[in-house]
């Protein structure tokens, strides 16, 4: 009976593969989840046609080159010396799209299920911990088919123009899609936490934008009255995108620990909240016009 309870057990890794996979089966099998889908396609499609492939064309006219390596600036220069300018274009784009998408695709992982009465009836079925895990898997895992998708993209754009820039676009592919890939980690597991603490999508959005808004103005005024507190600022996620603009793809994975510890950090505070129940104590205090939203 102990052996079977062990292969059984809802907290199990098999059971937050499967919680994963079905996140990532509702994208890609549902309507809702299609159109979804369609829309951000949709959506990238006109980011390749006008702003990506037009700043390509120019970053590839010998005189705008010229007169970038006249203009003192390091992100500028870093930017123009990628061999293929439409990943670099891209690059540029994506540091700051992609979390903004994160932020309102990773929304509703709990906060739906909450607004449905749904949360407690999965939590009888599996751990609560195997839910938490499963989610943000899943989350994770629909993002990188999003990444893979707009990178093969934007390869594709590259080899219309240039035939012969395959072999570094791969390359250069490659490296963008893993730091894309862990920077979106610790905004994944803060919309973990908040979406927890939400009682609807609408509402984690707005916690996120919150918590960045107020992130923005305080921190700064606290670098300035309190010095020793300038340890704040790594608690957010992206801190260090700005800085990623002037490096190569291949030179910010030495930035990547920090993300990876934000998420870290993220993810055990949601784990405590989902374990200890408090967003159902949350839920409680809202009033029931709030759940209907």
């Amino acid at each position: 009976m102990g052996l079977t309870s062990k292969k059984t057990h809802p907290g199990s890794w098999h059971n937050i593969r499967q919680l994963a996979l079905f996140e990532l089966q509702r994208l890609l099998l549902q309507r809702r989840g299609l159109l979804a889908l369609l829309t951000f396609v949709l959506l990238w499609l006109l980011v390749l046609a006008y702003p990506i492939k037009s700043a390509a064309e120019l970053m590839t006219d010998p005189n705008i080159r010229d007169l970038a390596s006249a203009i003192d600036n390091k992100m500028l220069s870093q930017l123009f010396r990628w061999p293929v300018p439409e990943l670099a274009v891209y690059w540029a784009l994506s540091l700051y799209l992609f979390p903004m998408f994160c932020i309102m695709l990773a929304a509703g992982q709990f906060a739906a299920d909450k607004q449905r009465g749904t949360l407690r009836f999965l939590t009888l079925h599996c751990s609560r911990s195997a839910l938490f895990f499963g989610r943000f898997l899943g989350m994770m895992l629909i993002q990188l088919l999003l990444l893979i998708l707009t990178v093969v993209a934007t390869i594709v754009l590259a080899m219309i123009r240039e035939p012969s820039l395959s072999g570094v676009a791969m390359t250069d592919a490659i490296w963008v899609t893993i730091n894309l890939f862990v920077i979106l980690l610790p905004y994944t597991a803060l919309m973990s936490v908040l979406s927890l603490l939400a009682t609807s999508n609408r509402q984690a959005t707005i916690y996120a934008v919150l918590f960045f808004t107020v992130s923005a103005i305080l921190l700064p005024l606290l670098d300035y009255a309190l010095p020793l507190l300038g340890f704040l600022d790594y608690l957010v996620p992206g801190m260090q995108t700005d800085g990623l603009l002037a490096v190569s793809p291949k030179a910010a994975l030495s930035s990547a620990p920090l993300p990876i510890i934000q998420c870290i950090a993220y993810l055990a505070l949601g784990l405590q909240v989902i374990k200890r129940g408090i967003y159902e104590s949350v839920t409680m205090q809202c009033p029931e016009q709030t759940l209907r939203q």
